[in-house]
């Protein structure tokens, strides 16, 4: 992390060694803690293990509790992307309080490989197959990056390193329940070599510079049209672009225009009206 302020999560072992790194690198850092309100008295013991740790290293702490289980469930939503999204609000407003603008996260080439084959299994485009992003605004617009430090190294990795420092870490529950998906492919990583893993880290980092490449070409694309709106789009240029082309075009598009990005659906859609097959669809 090349940024002068750094602000992390942490209670697991990838967070507890990414925290240990950056305050030996010398990065003023605010520990933060998100409760879930999942898993009764083991996360009220998280909690208290990362509030004692930050106060052995001398580094501020924040913490903050909420309901994951209930907002899932109002909104119809899986626990794990609630989660994630609470998790991401915390850091961001805790990280503005702190005046800081780096949110510091432990995600590991395991969580990376984790990743590429859950999408693998959606058959997710280019873009899915990116996997976990090194570096991206925490949310759409923000000026607070998340950075993920620890991407291209193994879990096995950072446990031995902590050993060597004989530092203790939390171990999720959780993270073991064979009805989260990402658990089972974890499982199934365990039997999986050095290679295997590192063959599929490397396959988020061809797909990141392949997508780069796409959304270069549709802004050259649309730089040549003079605009999104007027004069009108050219369709049968559009046409003549390769399909993943054409979709970073509706993206890029999309994101000009303040809307959501097209879904499978929609793509279809515009897909029909540029091939004259829409009849009265807006």
């Amino acid at each position: 992390v090349s940024s002068p302020c750094s602000y992390t999560l942490t209670v697991g072992s990838d967070s507890t060694a990414l925290l240990l790194a950056l305050r030996a690198l010398g990065h003023p850092a605010v520990v933060a803690h998100l409760h879930h309100g999942l898993r009764g008295a083991e996360a009220d013991d998280d909690e208290a293990f990362v509030a004692a740790l930050a106060a052995r290293l001398g580094l501020p702490f924040r913490s903050a509790r909420t309901d994951v289980g209930g907002i899932a469930s109002a909104a119809r939503r899986s626990i794990e992307e609630v989660g994630r999204n609470e998790r991401y609000v915390f850091l961001e407003l805790v990280a503005r309080e702190a005046g800081l603008y780096v949110v510091a996260v432990g995600h590991t080439m395991d969580d990376q490989a984790e990743t590429i084959l859950a999408r693998l299994g959606r058959k997710s485009g280019p873009r899915g197959l990116r996997g976990i992003l090194p570096v991206r605004p925490i949310r759409p617009g923000s000026d607070v990056r998340l950075v993920r430090p620890l991407i291209e190294v193994r879990r096995a990795e950072i446990a031995d390193y902590l050993f060597k420092q004989g530092q203790a870490w939390r171990e999720d529950s959780s993270n073991r329940d064979p009805r989260f998906e990402r658990n089972r492919i974890r499982e199934m990583l365990r039997m999986a070599s050095s290679e295997e893993v590192e063959a599929l880290a490397r396959t988020a980092a061809t797909m990141r510079e392949t997508t780069r490449g796409f959304h270069e070409a549709a802004l050259g694309f649309l730089a040549k049209q003079g605009g999104v709106t007027v004069p009108p789009l050219d369709a049968g240029g559009l046409l003549e672009l390769g399909p993943p082309l054409r979709h970073e075009v509706y993206r890029e598009i999309a994101h000009r225009l303040s809307v959501s990005a097209p879904g499978r659906m929609s793509t279809s859609l515009i897909e029909q009206v540029l091939q004259g097959k829409g009849g009265g669809r807006d």
